[in-house]
């Protein structure tokens, strides 16, 4: 009688957390699963859960225009919540193993040069957003590396911010004059957000935040 959105529940709190995922990916899956694919199988019974159930999360999604690739993340999602429940005995079987997952087609990289950055950033309609733009353009992070950065992983003293990605491994990047001076302004800015606030998260200090102090999704 397990719903979807229960064995998902759990999969979050519990399963997830002892996979070899990124604090990252982990994210993205959990909020792929909440926007995406509750709402549309959230009440199926895992019993009842079919290759069909799998196709209708991936043409809803489709139909809003997201992405092969994101829809790919979304897949990748259900597939960890039903591999759970098959471990549990729930299920016998894995209704997306029976689903293509969808594949990305291959772009062409558009690198925007020194002006059009500058033009991003004096164009930037708030300091979040600015930030966001600088940190990514000196850093040469992905966007979910920086959106993954907290403010304790900043280090004025060495010019440096740590960067963790997959398997928990660590690297630096250079903070640059102008990247620090960013930086700085956006702490005011966020600071001020916090007070203004009725109510802010205080379980992680994201550098990149929403107006509430909770990580900005990366979709």
């Amino acid at each position: 009688r397990t719903s979807f959105a229960a064995a998902a529940k759990r999969w979050k709190e519990v399963t997830s957390h002892t996979l070899n995922l990124t604090s990252a990916s982990r994210q993205n899956y959990v909020d792929v699963l909440r926007l995406h694919v509750e709402p549309v199988i959230g009440t199926v019974k895992l019993a009842q859960a079919k290759p069909s159930h799998v196709e209708e999360v991936m043409v809803a999604m489709q139909a809003k225009n997201l992405s092969p690739s994101y829809r790919n993340q979304a897949h990748k999602a259900m597939s960890h919540v039903f591999k759970m429940a098959l471990k549990d005995g729930l299920i016998g079987s894995n209704p997306c193993r029976q689903v293509p997952a969808p594949r990305g087609t291959v772009k062409a990289k558009v690198v925007p040069d020194r002006d059009v950055v500058r033009d991003l950033v004096t164009k930037a309609p708030d300091e979040r957003l600015r930030t966001f733009i600088v940190l990514a353009a000196h850093t040469g992070l992905r966007i979910s590396e920086v959106l993954g950065l907290r403010w304790t992983d900043v280090n004025y003293a060495t010019r440096s911010i740590a960067v963790y990605g997959k398997g928990g491994k660590r690297r630096a990047v250079y903070v640059t004059p102008t990247l620090e001076l960013q930086l700085k302004a956006w702490k005011v800015e966020q600071a001020r957000e916090r007070l203004a606030a009725a109510w802010w998260s205080t379980e992680s200090d994201w550098i990149i935040t929403t107006d509430i102090g909770t990580r900005m999704d990366a979709h």
